[in-house]
């Protein structure tokens, strides 16, 4: 062989070499980028969970006081209408995405926080597995749809009082007013401990084909799926024993 021709094999062999080597970074960039994502989601949901607690709180301790919620975040930190110091929040915590404390806020009509969201970009990687107070989070397409705050509120609300609109209208308007994603089915209030009936499992089964159909266009494999768990949890089967609800958006929930 002669000396140009070794130094022509050389070349292209240089060049597969370069080639292979960035299909490897890239993929080892893809791996890493979705580690950081999944690290910065599993913070969001343990700081939001801290903001949920400190609201639930100071609902309950300031139930008569206007629409019984804060003002301000910074209310958390020291709530002004108690004889005594009260703390609900150890600091206001900063989103896991953007390193800052500029949260999303839903607001009742009278201006109170009822829940806290990330306002970053882009759709969840985590899409099922939720615990049951965080249920409704499963097939968000934004972390808008993570919401700290208003459901374990609403659960802990009781009755509204006859001279005040009711708690469960100033969420729901809040709600609707502030969301950037279309109305969905509503989720019922369940109580801490209480273990999901057919109604409630019926329910967030709506919910999930409503965000199929929005992001598909078609959800009849996710509504005769859930016609067939419905039917089985009517006949006595219990909720955790139910076939899986059939979903093209996240695989099979």
């Amino acid at each position: 062989m002669s000396s140009r021709a070794q130094q022509g094999f050389t070349y292209i062999f240089v060049l597969l070499l370069v080639a292979l080597l960035s299909l490897g970074l890239a993929a080892i960039g893809q791996v890493w980028h979705t580690t950081q994502m999944r690290e910065k989601e599993a913070e969001l949901l343990f700081v939001g969970d801290q903001f949920r607690q400190a609201i639930v709180a100071y609902h309950k301790q300031n139930s008569n006081v206007g629409d019984g919620f804060p003002k301000t975040l910074d209310e958390l930190l020291q709530d002004t209408h108690q004889p005594t110091v009260q703390r609900y929040l150890r600091k206001i915590y900063a989103d896991p995405f953007s390193n800052t404390t500029e949260w999303g806020l839903v607001k009742t009509p009278a201006g109170g926080i009822v829940a806290v969201y990330s306002q970053a970009k882009g759709v969840p990687l985590k899409q099922a597995g939720f615990r049951s107070e965080y249920a409704e989070f499963a097939g968000a397409e934004s972390y808008a749809m993570w919401r700290f705050g208003a459901p374990q509120t609403a659960a802990n609300a009781g009755p509204p009082s006859a001279g005040q609109p009711g708690m469960q209208v100033a969420i729901a308007t809040a709600t609707l007013s502030e969301s950037p994603a279309p109305a969905l089915p509503s989720i019922p209030v369940r109580k801490p401990g209480q273990p999901p009936d057919c109604n409630y499992v019926a329910a967030l089964d709506a919910r999930a084909c409503a965000l199929e159909q929005v992001k598909w266009g078609n959800s009849s494999s996710c509504i005769e799926s859930a016609r067939v768990r419905a039917d089985a949890c009517a006949q006595g089967v219990a909720p955790p024993d139910l076939p899986s609800l059939q979903m093209r958006m996240g695989g099979v929930q």
